[in-house]
């Protein structure tokens, strides 16, 4: 019973960089836009990943800003403390505790 635990752990741990990948994928997707147009991309202009584990969305949009959230969704619920990542256009993480 002591393994279980410390697996689920890990397990959240690892979807958890994979939804920080991503997030960082789609920084990559905002700046080649931006380098093209006078503002920043809307959630439905790029190719956002399609997850068990996160839904991603794209907010506070303008010529100079923005801000990119993976919300947890199923199993990655148990991840408590980091239910919601952010990073936005300077790369500044929130919560920071979540980015490793």
């Amino acid at each position: 019973t002591l393994i279980f635990p410390s697996f689920e752990q890990h397990m959240l741990t690892v979807r958890r960089g994979d939804g920080i990948t991503q997030l960082l994928r789609l920084k990559l997707q905002q700046e080649s836009f931006r380098i093209e147009n006078t503002h920043y991309a809307k959630t439905e202009q790029l190719s956002l990943p399609s997850t068990e584990y996160y839904t991603f969305i794209v907010t506070d949009i303008s010529a100079k800003t923005y801000t990119m959230t993976a919300i947890a969704k199923g199993s990655q619920m148990n991840d408590k403390n980091c239910l919601t990542m952010q990073i936005d256009q300077s790369l500044n993480k929130t919560p920071v505790h979540c980015f490793f």
